[in-house]
């Protein structure tokens, strides 16, 4: 599957992609800026357009709330906020966190 979104596009009149960091069957993970802080996240966009099975979207929707009570010892806390819009698309955002070579 092509990614659908290319740099520099807005989803959700709040997401601006960076660029790409993988795709899936129905879904692609971007790097994405939150217009509303700057805040630099991951963005997981489901196409439900391309959804076929609705169990894609159970197991989405799973992930995301499994991802919103992720903490860490070490301060590291992920929230899976799902979200949907007009377009057929939905996503969730979690920060991200860059690690040292």
């Amino acid at each position: 599957m092509e990614t659908l979104h290319q740099a520099n596009d807005i989803i959700a009149d709040r997401y601006r992609i960076v660029n790409s960091l993988g795709r899936g069957q129905c879904s692609s993970t971007y790097e994405a800026e939150d217009l509303t802080n700057n805040q630099r996240v991951a963005l997981k966009v489901l196409y439900l357009r391309q959804v076929t099975d609705w169990k894609v979207l159970e197991l989405f929707e799973r992930e995301a709330k499994i991802l919103s009570n992720v903490s860490s010892e070490f301060g590291v806390r992920s929230w899976g906020d799902l979200q949907r819009n007009h377009e057929g698309l939905s996503f969730l955002w979690l920060p991200i966190y860059r690690g040292r070579e």
